[in-house]
């Protein structure tokens, strides 16, 4: 007889749950803004954009007057070609925290193509990705 090992890959998820990512998983690009306050912290650099290898990222932002930093208007991602390589989010050179994150979501399908291409408004963390129906 055959002995199982008791760990975790071993159990079975119900429908409806999700299975945890593993520790290194790369989900879709995600922008955070500061804990505490909910401020942007993409400075407009366009590191990532640079970084892109297959040139997904568009971004773009204005300097109020009398400000240092950027004001960021618009980032559209292009979901569909993307490799989840993680250098766009690698280059991020903002600290304490990251601008861009690979985030954990993992369900990205949909039946068309503009639905593909995020925009600012979708890439803040914590929105959840819409999901696809007909």
């Amino acid at each position: 007889q055959r002995r199982v090992p008791d760990d975790d890959r071993n159990q079975t998820q119900s429908r409806g749950q999700r299975r945890p990512p593993a520790p290194r998983f790369r989900g879709v690009l995600r922008l955070q803004t500061e804990p505490g306050t909910g401020a942007q912290t993409c400075i407009v650099c366009d590191q990532c954009a640079k970084a892109c290898p297959d040139d997904l990222i568009s971004l773009g932002g204005h300097r109020e007057p009398g400000q240092k930093i950027k004001i960021l208007d618009y980032f559209d991602f292009n979901l569909s070609r993307c490799s989840f390589c993680g250098l766009c989010s690698e280059v991020c050179p903002t600290k304490p925290v990251k601008a861009l994150v690979m985030s954990e979501d993992y369900e990205l399908g949909s039946y068309s193509r503009d639905a593909q291409i995020l925009r600012i408004d979708q890439m803040y963390d914590g929105v959840p990705i819409e999901q696809y129906s007909r």
